[in-house]
């Protein structure tokens, strides 16, 4: 038996072990039409926005390869293939971000678990976010599922990753910005100070509220931010 052969049957095998694969809703999902599944914004600068990006993340690489940082959700070489072709999918007007993770990880030329893999740490360094969204099946009103799962809407809060990764990111836009129209960016605000324990504990009993609040699961309280 080859060894494509081989790789048919764990495929296979995959997608009935794996129900995401076959589009059934998971929890903690919205309608596509919930206003909370709306966290598309459009992107002011559009490729000088990609560049601070991806800049924040070459000298995130550096310094996590210069200080041997070892932790399970280091950076990877592979890491700046699979973010280019993700942030290469952005709609600048509308801010659409929403492939799923198979079509990303073909643009990349990588595995599906490789892409995945890929957003959590994007999550945790770039401030990488999203949404699990259904749609209303087909098979509505009959025997079967009424409801089905889609691809998730992404969107990055560069203010929410680490303080050195988003004042990176702030001086690479406001350069890039300056240098193609002459003047610096609006809007580009600091991001809350982390190290005052009082403020972060009010944050946190405020967004544990709200998750309690708007999550069918107490046991993820992250999401929809972090959640697959």
């Amino acid at each position: 038996m080859t060894a494509l052969s081989f790789g048919d049957i764990a495929g296979a095998f995959t997608d009935r072990k794996d129900p995401d694969r076959k589009r059934t809703p998971r929890r903690n999902s919205y309608d596509i039409d919930d206003q909370r599944a709306q966290v598309f914004q459009p992107v002011r600068h559009g490729w000088d926005w990609i560049g601070a990006v991806l800049q924040a993340f070459d000298e995130l690489l550096h310094d996590q390869r210069v200080t041997r940082y070892k932790e399970s959700d280091r950076l990877q070489d592979g890491d700046r293939r699979i973010l280019l072709s993700f942030l290469k999918l952005i709609d600048f007007k509308t801010g659409q971000l929403d492939p799923s993770y198979q079509e990303l990880a073909d643009r990349a030329g990588c595995h599906r678990a490789t892409a995945i893999e890929a957003c959590k740490r994007f999550a945790k360094w770039l401030g990488l976010r999203w949404v699990r969204r259904t749609v209303v099946a087909e098979t509505v009103g009959l025997a079967g599922p009424q409801r089905e799962q889609i691809s998730n809407a992404f969107f990055f809060d560069l203010s929410s990753a680490p303080r050195r990764v988003w004042a990176t990111f702030k001086a690479a836009l406001r350069r890039k910005v300056i240098k193609r129209r002459g003047k610096a960016p609006e809007g580009l605000q600091s991001a809350p100070r982390t190290d005052d324990p009082a403020l972060m504990s009010v944050l946190n009993s405020l967004g544990n509220a709200v998750d309690d609040r708007d999550s069918a699961s107490r046991e993820s309280r992250h999401y929809p931010r972090v959640g697959i």
